[in-house]
């Protein structure tokens, strides 16, 4: 009996060191979990954005692109970790395609962020920051991360299920 259940620890051990596939999310874990990540990133971006109107609005030019240029790397992080965060999910196959789209548009938005981060610094003032952010890149990648979000609130809504998805 030792024997045999030794043997089912060293092949658990085996299965989960391999990579061994773990269960999908339930759907409600699952709107459970994608709800707090995008809490979590909708969070950030608003303490980005007071963190701006306190230190950024109203400054001299080199203060609010500082302030500008440090709310854009945060709200640039935090859909980065949300990406990175919903990609790791196993998520339940009626959501699977959805959540691919969401954690691909994430990964456009982020790329487009990066794309108008190394010339913000740089920038004269606000107005040169504005439109670096303009880039039709970035707001076309930000309208296709939303597109996304609300393909998958609309599969809960089609299941009966409430989220608080801010899309």
């Amino acid at each position: 009996m030792k024997a045999r259940l030794g043997g089912l620890i060293i092949m658990a051990l085996i299965a989960v060191s391999c990579g061994g596939s773990e269960a999908p999310l339930s759907i409600d874990g699952y709107f459970r979990q994608v709800e707090a990540l995008t809490d979590e990133a909708v969070a950030e971006e608003r303490a980005a954005m007071e963190e701006f109107r306190e230190t950024g609005q109203g400054a001299d030019d080199a203060a609010a692109v500082e302030a500008a240029t440090r709310m854009h790397r945060r709200n640039r992080d935090a859909y980065e970790r949300q990406r990175r965060a919903m990609e790791r999910l196993v998520v339940p196959s009626e959501v699977a395609a959805a959540h691919q789209e969401w954690v691909e548009a994430l990964a456009g938005l982020v790329a487009a962020l990066d794309t108008a981060h190394p010339g913000m610094s740089e920038a004269p003032d606000i107005a040169a920051i504005l439109d670096l952010l303009a880039d039709t890149r970035a707001i076309e990648a930000g309208a296709r991360m939303r597109m996304a979000c609300t393909s998958v609130k609309a599969i809960a809504g089609e299941r009966g299920l409430q989220t608080s998805l801010p899309c």
